[in-house]
């Protein structure tokens, strides 16, 4: 790759990941990255509000099973707070970038300064900022990963502007595919729950399957199916 910027990585991690559209308010604390994106033909929605950013990354990530990408800049990344609260009961893998000011100016009084990481924390799986630019594909990675594991959710990156126009070399920096490092089936459950589960159904007087997110993991929903056309069951 030889010198790369940090923007450049950031596009290169998400590509690996198959994302094309990226959902944002676009601000000066992000327009390193998003500048690159314009040339690598991201498709880029850029909204008016960013909670109107994260809705749209949280119905693609549930809708497409696919990570759904929103990034903004502050001091609107509170704005963001609410859709992602919404993410995280919807159990949707949303991954969150926001920009913020140079790192060596963060806790002087930096430009439009708020504490973005622990804002995050407790309306997502996980939120980290970024230290190094030579790190950016790990905590993109990293991100990935929690988002999918589990029960699904949102996760943050804060990314200072520094970083996003760092040179580093390329020829140092490890990428891999998503089917690398994290999991492409969700955890079965335990053969005897499923046993104990089918013989309170047995006993059920008035049986009612509610499928939450969950059940919508699998887009096929073939398992789903043949449950309720087996067992007959009303569903929701």
């Amino acid at each position: 790759m030889g010198r790369v910027t940090g923007a450049h990585l950031i596009c290169r991690a998400l590509k690996l990941e198959g994302v094309k559209n990226i959902f944002a308010l676009a601000g000066d604390h992000i327009l390193p990255v998003l500048d690159v994106m314009a040339d690598e033909d991201f498709r880029i929605i850029d909204t008016r509000h960013e909670q109107a950013a994260v809705h749209m990354a949280d119905a693609w990530g549930r809708i497409t099973e696919q990570p759904g990408v929103c990034m903004y800049t502050t001091p609107g990344f509170a704005n963001a707070i609410p859709g992602l609260t919404n993410a995280m009961h919807s159990e949707s893998p949303v991954i969150s970038i926001a920009g913020c000011a140079d790192r060596h100016d963060l806790g002087q009084g930096a430009q439009q300064e708020i504490d973005q990481v622990h804002m995050a924390l407790p309306m997502t799986k996980g939120s980290f900022l970024v230290d190094d630019a030579r790190r950016i594909p790990e905590f993109i990675r990293r991100a990935m990963r929690l988002a999918f594991s589990g029960r699904r959710g949102p996760v943050h990156l804060t990314i200072p502007i520094d970083l996003q126009e760092q040179s580093v070399d390329g020829d140092d920096i490890a990428f891999y595919e998503s089917s690398e490092y994290r999991a492409k089936e969700s955890v079965a459950a335990d053969p005897e729950l499923v046993r104990q589960a089918v013989a309170l159904l047995r006993q059920a007087e008035k049986p009612l399957v509610l499928a939450g997110s969950a059940a919508g993991y699998a887009l096929s929903g073939a398992a789903l199916q043949q449950f309720i056309e087996t067992t007959r069951l009303p569903v929701l």
